[in-house]
């Protein structure tokens, strides 16, 4: 899944109707808000995915695949 923790939104189901309701919804949002969600996203993605923990992630994964058919 993707975190959503305070800066995001989280869909009921993966359809275009609660799509819509959610980007309804973000626009709302006063700009301070809006500006507040946008970096606390920004941050987030420049912690969390980083080349350095994708080429982390892939290694694993690619190990993990030797093993299991070796």
């Amino acid at each position: 899944g993707v975190e959503e923790g305070d800066f995001g939104i989280k869909l009921k189901e993966n359809t275009i109707e609660e799509i819509q309701a959610g980007v309804k919804q973000i626009s709302t949002l006063p700009t301070p808000e809006l500006e507040r969600r946008s970096r606390a996203t920004w941050s987030y993605a420049r912690e969390h995915y980083t080349r350095e923990k994708f080429a982390q992630v892939y290694r694993e994964f690619v190990e993990t695949l030797e093993k299991s058919h070796a």
